[in-house]
């Protein structure tokens, strides 16, 4: 403010004197005094403009400097060339207080390799690689992040050995880099193994695992030997195994291993793609799951509750069909009989001066006797019916009695329960009872039949008109015995017939229901979806999820059609009838409404198909299953960009399973070589910021060929593996390392593009 300086001739003699080696950190404790408002505003903004760093410990200066308060990175980097990391001391000024805690414990966080490299790579990352504040920025991760691993040097086969390597391993995000057959997959292989996740490698070909320990041993002649490995992880739990021999897996916790050509099989088709994305967000909500699949299961319960219903009304309608017509008339018969016998009997006894007594107690007895005989016919028919049905209890009752007094005990510590008793001592009575009763009808009946046949024969003896009389009194209890049963079986009809509108009822009501329990799995798994996608959006970016229901018109169209005489009702004209019904469906399932009556649809849907003429081959009960079937079902609306899956390339769908298995948990991730069929473009603008941002959840190995994976992602640490005289070896090194930058230019596609984006992203060109 009062000295005139050309900051622009130092910092032309920074330039000449140290290019490359020297930084330009702005004190910022009182530029505020240079007012943006006045004449010093230029100065000050030359100031920022060609100052590196910034130093200051304010988190609003520091997200000024970082871009944020401005519309966007680019505008800021227009304004101020580049993006300034802020950094920050304890402002010492003597040995003695050089250990001093800064003022506000406001410690200097630098993720970098402790040299001057280093601590240039802030410039690149000013965000992610400096912080300010008390406590480790490292965010928290699974206590079953891999700590660190050693591999025991190990002649495998006799053209294949590996070196050893004792090394921690970073929390973040690994990347193994190489030349095609350097070794990069195997060392994902081994790590995988020791995990349930990589059971897998067995058989899958292509893998290290497969080639060396698989049932072909494709690359020697002679077994192989095992690998010894140790595995350490951050909660102190160690795991050991010799690879290609011990089966034994780490318990504790998996990974996820997401091998070569993984998504091969998902990004060909996009229906099994959404369908294996759905499986995966419920993956992460185990108790809701189980919510939605008891729900699923209750709509295919009252699937088959309807097709019980159908079932049930065809058996109705068969017995009811032409019945009731066939028994009025059959009625009709049989009064015209019974008036018949009882005029001639009237006729008879007036002509002979009544009825003879004798005749008329035997006519009586033989009608008691009849009765009496039919009564115990039908006990013995509904006892041994009730015997089987106890019988049939008392076989089952006991499992599950037992079953159920096991559950009950592993409660009894924390509630008083009393165990079921495994046999009913009442049930077994009734059984003996029973038997009993059949004993004694069975007697009962035996001398019936044999007093009935005493009194037939006295019939037959009878001689003239009495003869006559007792005859025709016999048919007249037989005529008045099946007037009563036609009237009960005319009763029994009716009650069908009402059976069969209850049940059609039902079905419409059951239908409805089903659809709104659908409704209900699509709110269900639309609240699952957003769950899982927040505090996610730099991983999923570009990525749209919504639940809905998808109705499914025209396979319910062609499936109507084959039940129906096409003579009569062509395929066009069933989809015409039936388009409006399908439209207002959608729209209602949709529609995100509470409390939506779906009754009225699908009694519409029904009024239009039920007087459709049916082939003759058609049964009553297939086709109902046909019309009340489920043409509809959950799905989710994968949008990336814009486009829907099916409207994208392989590549775009491999992307989008990625970002879903990159937002998906907090377990290690192995990852073998993603790139694979994947556009350069699609991996610098979605997979790198992806994995930029999900390796602060997780710990992401990768192995790549792609420097945009490696440079642009920030890798914390680089693994460079090497296969010399068949001997595989890593070399664990950073980006910072010159000779490591060095290495990924020559080794990995687009290395050094990759860097010159990475130090040109915010602004800086060294």
């Amino acid at each position: 403010m009062t000295a005139t300086v050309n900051a622009e001739q130092i910092k032309r003699t920074l330039e000449n004197r140290f290019n490359g080696q020297y930084l330009i950190a702005l004190a910022d404790e009182d530029l505020s005094l240079m007012d943006w408002a006045s004449q010093d505003h230029a100065v000050r903004k030359h100031l920022l403009q060609m100052s590196h760093a910034v130093l200051s410990s304010n988190s609003k200066t520091r997200d000024f400097c970082l871009g944020k308060t401005h519309d966007s990175h680019a505008s800021y980097i227009e304004e101020f060339r580049s993006l300034k990391p802020c950094i920050w001391g304890c402002d010492s000024h003597g040995y003695d207080e050089r250990f001093l805690e800064p003022e506000g414990k406001r410690l200097c966080w630098i993720k970098a390799e402790v040299s001057w490299e280093g601590l240039k790579q802030i410039l690149y990352e000013p965000e992610e690689r400096v912080r300010i504040q008390e406590t480790s920025p490292e965010p928290g991760k699974s206590i079953y992040t891999i700590d660190s691993i050693e591999i025991a040097g190990t002649d495998i086969t006799e053209g294949l050995g590996v070196d050893s390597l004792a090394v921690e391993l970073n929390p973040n995000l690994v990347a193994i880099i190489g030349g095609r057959g350097s070794g990069k997959t195997a060392l994902l292989d081994l790590i995988g193994c020791c995990f349930r996740e990589g059971k897998k490698l067995e058989h899958i070909e292509h893998s290290f695992f497969h080639r060396v320990y698989g049932p072909n041993k494709a690359l020697h002649k002679s077994n192989s030997l095992p690998v010894n490995l140790r595995i350490k992880f951050r909660s102190d739990d160690q795991f050991a195994k010799d690879v290609g021999r011990d089966e034994s897996r780490f318990d504790k916790a998996d990974i996820i291993y997401l091998t070569q050509n993984h998504f091969d099989e998902y990004s060909a088709n996009p229906d099994k793609l959404t369908s294996h994305i759905v499986s995966l967000v419920f993956s992460s909500f185990a108790d809701e799951k189980r919510d939605y699949e008891r729900i699923a299961a209750e709509v295919s319960e009252i699937e088959r509750r309807i097709e019980s219903i159908n079932l049930e009304i065809a058996q109705l309608r068969s017995e009811v069909y032409g019945e009731k017509e066939t028994e009025k008339e059959n009625l009709r018969i049989q009064n015209g009989e019974k008036d018949d016998c009882t005029r001639r009997i009237q006729e008879i006894e007036a002509n002979q001066g009544g009825q003879d007594e004798e005749t008329k107690k035997l006519t009586s007895e033989l009608e008691t006797l009849r009765s009496r005989k039919r009564l115990i016919e039908n006990l013995i028919e509904k006892l041994t019916e009730l015997r089987s049905h106890v019988e049939s209890f008392l076989d089952g009752y006991g499992g599950r009695a037992n079953a159920i007094n096991a559950d009950l005990e592993a409660l009894s510590d924390s509630v008083a329960l009393d165990a079921l008793p495994t046999t009913l001592a009442d049930a077994t009575r009734v059984q003996e009872i029973i038997l009993q009763t059949e004993d004694s009808l069975d007697r009962s009946k035996s001398e019936t039949d044999a007093v009935l046949e005493e009194r037939r024969k006295r019939v037959d003896e009878l001689e003239g008109a009495n003869r006559t009389i007792a005859e025709i009194q016999q048919r007249l209890q037989d005529a008045s015995l099946a007037i009563a049963a036609i009237e009960k079986r005319i009763e029994e009809i009716t009650k069908k017939e009402g059976r069969i509108k209850e049940l059609e009822t039902e079905r419409v009501t059951l239908f409805a229901s089903m659809i709104e329990k659908v409704v209900s799995l699509r709110t269900f798994l639309q609240q699952m979806i957003e769950r899982f996608e927040a505090d996610k959006d730099n991983i999923l970016q570009n990525l749209n999820f919504n639940a809905v229901v998808e109705v499914d018109g025209s396979e319910y169209v062609a499936a109507l059609a084959e039940k129906v005489d096409n003579r009569a009702h062509s395929e066009t004209d069933l989809r015409g009838s039936l388009t409006k019904v399908f439209q207002a469906l959608h729209e209602q399932m949709n529609s995100g409404e509470s409390l939506v009556d779906f009754s009225s649809p699908v009694r519409e849907l029904v009024a239009i198909v039920e007087p459709l003429k049916l082939k003759k081959s058609t049964a009553y009960s297939d086709f109902y299953n046909v019309v009340l079937r489920k043409f509809f079902g959950i799905g989710v609306e994968i949008q990336f960009n814009g486009k829907g899956l099916r409207e994208l390339s392989m590549g775009e769908r491999a992307i989008i399973l990625l970002k879903v298995l990159l937002a998906l948990d907090d377990k290690p991730l192995l990852i073998d070589q993603p790139e694979e069929h994947l556009d350069n473009r699609y991996i610098f603008e979605e997979l790198t910021p992806a994995i930029r941002e999900a390796k602060k959840r997780r710990q992401i190995i990768i192995a790549t060929h792609n420097a945009n994976l490696v440079v642009n992602t920030d890798a914390e640490q680089i693994f460079i593996a090497q296969s010399k005289n068949s001997r595989l070896t890593y070399k664990p090194a950073t980006l910072e390392d010159l000779s490591t930058r060095e290495d990924v230019k020559t080794i990995l596609e687009g290395g050094h593009e990759a860097f010159k984006k990475r130090e040109e992203k915010y602004g800086y060109i060294f």
